[in-house]
């Protein structure tokens, strides 16, 4: 409080006689200090001046406020005090607070830069007060005043400016140009003819101009304050370096801007905008201003990812409307934008690392220009390596562990890698939300236990990134570990990415492998040699189990049991939300049927082969591959032969080679697999789908209707059609084709002639079927085994999601 009254020029004094006794109420900062200030006979709730009331939230506290005022009950709401202050300097008072009561102050914000403000209302007009406690502050008026009477000189037509008077060295006083008008929420004409008036009257296309701006954008990214500061990604930092080098070969144009152009910062009257706060009022690249509004609106009021604010960028600024305010076609817009992002954001990011504690807004703010920069230069880099990238960026501000993590640059992590991490789970939906809202992914699938979040994501590139999101270390109802002491002692490693320390990291493989009764895999074993000088009974076990080349898993159990997080209520709790888990996983986790069908040679089995890789490795879903067949019942020929002969024998014979001509025979044949077919539907559904595994079945029902011979029967078409309206239809089926010389080239177990013909009547069929069944039917020419692979996920992705 002392400070504040001294930069007014008061000092806060109870003994001195002279003083005089002020009675103020306040408003505080979440810290306890002081944010609005004004007399306590204020009649109005003046420190609304400096409140920007935009959003359901703001314009709730202004009316509240305004009704306080209106029913005089200020003394029950708001905090009061009495100050007695004397004169520091009573020749040059800045305002007489005794005088009149009609005043406000508003503290400032944080930072190097900050500035106290008063308003005023006086008797014929009202006016705000700018105090300067710092050198840095007061360049940042004098700027201001020096705009101001540029600002005349081009006798503006479109908008207004205050009027200035600097009577004092760190002081600037302002005439109020608030009195009726309104803030506008979006980028309107009235904004687009301020901005096209500005860049007509001062536009230069200028290389000193251009070549200063970019040496100071340069000179402040390369900065120790900046590249020294560990709240800010190095990644991103890189990225503005790139970005910079970008623009130097760019031929843009400048005017005059106001820099921190912003709904908060005008208001809109019958005569055009009346803008304020012209202090970083620069020569900057044309459309900076627009840009501004939509990006600063769009993350400080409305928290919108980049890719809602670039939509809105889209709308209101397109590239014909840049066109006529640059005059030039051999820049696009999205050119200004990155000149934009990369001028702002250094600048911000500079500011930013001079102050030594950060808002919220500051993380969102850097998580808008990581994916505004990744997304406007994605030709230039590899869409997943750039998202894993900002993801690592965005999570800089947080408290995390990775888990196995390697130690290299997040985007060179290998495609079919999963990132596992240990967070706080107050912070798991914002992370989510981030990755919903990123401007390269397509879309995500989220599966939430009670201890973690499973979530995948599908970016535009069709590549995929799977996340484990873990607040709690348990292995069914067992809590394993103590994920805050994790976090607690988490490291950074090269890259910056916060890794779980050695200890924890050997603990947690041996606890895993071991609870789930497997070998703790060569490659990380010599991770458990930090246990050697083991202090607790956990790690004894580990470590002695890794010597003996034994998996303790009950030892393991037992010691756990007599953790305290599986003692009494918290072990019934931890019972209760496993046993929830698995009733959720059972009831909504649903799995996926595909089917292969084709002629031998077409390349099933290496297809299926690599769509189980794809499926297990990248969606991490389990598969199950099945032939023909359920198979709940054996092959006929095992009652005769014996289940392992009858499987041998059929192995070894070539296929379409049986002899059976016989109606009865083949009726029986197909009967008999029917039932297989039939029941062995729900018995797949139960034991598989419904625990969310992936099944794949090489060759289906449809070798009966296309391909009967195959399995021996001779039976009328239509009857073998009739059957598969009984059976459940698969999510997708593919039918592989190649044309027969391609076929015989890799298999000679069909002719030319059979091939072609059997590849007519899948096709047919497929048709067919598309047309009168559910499900998915389609027909794929494998001739590109990539492409071939490419379809198929294309297709069982958005399923599975």
């Amino acid at each position: 409080m002392q400070n504040i009254f001294k930069h007014i020029g008061y000092n806060v004094d109870n003994e001195a006689s002279e003083a005089k006794e002020l009675p103020i109420m306040m408003i505080k900062n979440p810290d306890g200090s002081a944010r609005w200030i004004w007399h306590a006979q204020a009649r109005k709730p003046y420190f609304l001046k400096f409140y920007n009331v935009s959003g359901l939230k703001p314009f709730a506290f202004a009316t509240f406020c305004r009704i306080v005022f209106f029913l005089r009950i200020q003394r029950a709401i708001f905090s009061s005090k009495k100050v007695r202050l004397t004169h520091c300097d009573p020749s040059h008072p800045i305002l007489n607070l005794f005088e009149s009561s009609q005043w406000a102050l508003f503290t400032g914000t944080t930072g190097p830069n900050n500035k106290m403000v008063i308003f005023h209302q006086g008797k014929e007009e009202s006016e705000f007060i700018k105090i300067a406690p710092s050198n840095s502050a007061n360049e940042l008026l004098e700027k201001e005043f020096d705009t101001i009477n540029i600002l005349k000189n081009l006798k503006p037509i479109t908008f207004s400016h205050p009027k200035a008077i600097r009577d004092a060295e760190n002081i600037l006083r302002l005439t109020d140009i608030s009195y009726g008008g309104e803030r506008l929420k979006h980028f309107s004409e009235e904004h687009k003819s301020t901005i096209f008036e500005l860049s007509m009257k001062t536009t230069v296309n200028s290389d000193a101009l251009r070549s200063q701006l970019l040496s100071e954008v340069s000179d402040k990214l390369h900065s120790d304050s900046l590249t020294q500061d560990q709240r800010i990604p190095v990644s991103l930092i890189e990225k503005l370096q790139e970005l910079s080098q970008f623009c130097e070969a760019l031929p843009f144009k400048m005017s005059f801007n106001h820099g921190d152009f912003t709904p908060w910062n005008m208001y809109s009257s019958v005569t055009g905008l009346n803008i304020y706060d012209w202090e970083l009022a620069d020569y900057l690249p044309i459309g900076f201003d627009a840009f501004h509004f939509i990006v600063q609106k769009g993350v400080m009021q409305e928290g919108k990812s980049w890719r809602k604010i670039k939509e809105e960028i889209d709308l209101y600024i397109p590239e014909e409307l840049m066109n006529r305010w640059t005059k030039q076609s051999d820049l696009k817009r999205d050119d200004y934008l990155k000149l934009y992002l990369l001028v702002n954001a250094t600048r911000y990011l500079y500011l930013y690392s001079q102050q030594e504690k950060w808002h919220a807004q500051i993380s969102w703010l850097l998580a808008v220009w990581d994916d505004a920069i990744t997304d406007l230069t994605k030709a230039e880099h590899a869409n997943r390596g750039e998202f894993i990238s900002n993801i690592f960026d965005y999570l800089q501000s947080k408290q995390y562990a990775a888990i196995k993590f390697p130690n290299i640059h997040p985007s060179l992590l290998s495609p079919n890698s999963d990132i596992d991490l240990c967070i706080y789970k107050n912070d798991y939906k914002s992370i989510c939300q981030y990755i919903e809202n990123h401007s390269a992914v397509k879309h995500t699938i989220m599966e939430r236990k009670s201890f973690m979040a499973s979530v995948k994501v599908f970016l535009h590139d069709n590549s995929i990134v799977c996340l484990d999101l873990i607040w709690k270390f348990k292995r069914k109802a067992l809590v394993m570990m103590d994920a805050g002491e994790v976090l607690r002692n988490a490291v950074p490693n090269t890259y910056g990415v916060k890794n779980m320390s050695l200890k924890h990291l050997a603990e947690y493989l041996g606890l895993f492998y071991g609870l789930n009764a497997h070998e703790i895999p060569q490659f990380y074993q010599p991770y458990i040699l930090a246990l050697r000088d083991a202090d607790t009974s956990i790690e004894k076990i580990i470590y002695k189990g890794l010597e003996s080349s034994e998996t303790p898993t009950e030892q393991l159990k037992a010691e756990l049991l007599n953790y305290s997080p599986n003692i009494g209520i918290r072990k019934l709790y931890n019972h209760m939300a496993y046993a929830m888990d698995v009733t959720r996983e059972l009831l909504f986790k649903r799995g996926l049927i595909i089917t292969f069908s084709g002629v031998d040679g077409a390349g099933k089995s290496t297809i299926i082969e690599k769509t189980k890789y794809e499926l297990e490795k990248k969606l991490r879903k389990r598969v199950v591959v099945l032939r023909h067949r359920p198979s709940v019942l054996p092959i006929l020929s095992a009652w005769t032969k014996g289940k392992e002969k009858a499987e041998q024998d059929a192995a070894n014979t070539l296929p379409r080679q049986g002899s059976n001509k016989s109606f009865i025979s083949s009726l029986f044949r197909f009967g008999y697999y029917f039932v297989d077919y039939f029941f062995g539907q729900f018995y797949v559904k139960l034991k598989y789908v419904s625990r969310g595994y992936v099944v794949l079945y090489d060759r289906y029902y449809f070798d009966f209707i296309n391909d009967s011979k195959r399995s021996n029967i001779h039976l009328p078409n239509k009857l073998l059609m009739l059957g598969y309206k009984f059976l459940f239809s698969p999510d997708l089926n593919f039918f592989l084709y190649a044309k027969p010389e391609v076929i015989l080239e890799r298999k000679k177990e069909l002719d030319h002639d059979t091939i072609n013909s059997l590849t007519i009547s899948y096709l047919n069929l497929f048709g067919n079927l598309n047309k009168a069944k559910k499900g998915a039917y389609i027909p794929v020419e494998n001739i590109a085994m990539d492409e071939t692979l490419k379809t198929i996920m294309q297709q069982a992705w958005p399923k599975i999601a």
